[in-house]
């Protein structure tokens, strides 16, 4: 059985979730952390007329814009084995994820808020060059991870220095 951590930045448009950006990472081999920007639906716009909404969205999603994505959650099923249990934080990614993926288990970590645990590893470094620790999803995963680590007593390696 896999281990997964996964962790999203989301948009959410008339109640429903939308991942924009999503790291995967398989707790047994840290190394090889997976990245995908997510394309939304085409029906789905973002107000041309809400400016407002589309600076948000800009500014707190690596700047990018919101449609822009090469990946979608097909992609991302692709690197999920069947059966593996995945690690989210949050209940409602939980139920989000749940829903995705319904040939996994997936759980909430239950960690304190990301902002209150420590630091991903200095060497972890944005892989989309904007280095904001705070809405990035390769920092919040690494984090999940020393949590994971801490938390279960389960020893990782996460290759350079701590």
């Amino acid at each position: 059985m896999a281990l997964f951590l996964l962790d999203c930045e989301c948009v959410w448009i008339q109640n429903k979730m939308y991942p924009k950006e999503i790291s995967l990472l398989a707790v047994n081999d840290p190394i090889n952390m997976k990245h995908f920007l997510i394309h939304i639906p085409q029906n789905i716009r973002v107000g041309v007329k809400d400016d407002k909404r589309n600076t948000f969205l800009y500014r707190y999603m690596h700047h990018l814009h919101f449609h822009r994505g090469t990946k979608s959650l097909i992609d991302l099923a692709s690197c999920i084995p069947v059966g593996s249990t995945l690690y989210v934080q949050g209940d409602e990614k939980q139920a989000y994820f749940q829903q995705v993926f319904p040939q996994c288990r997936v759980l909430c970590l239950n960690a304190p808020s990301l902002s209150k645990l420590e630091p991903a590893p200095m060497h972890i470094q944005c892989p989309i060059g904007f280095h904001s620790r705070y809405h990035c999803t390769t920092m919040k995963i690494y984090k999940m991870l020393k949590y994971f680590q801490n938390y279960h007593n389960f020893p990782i390696y996460y290759g350079g220095s701590n």
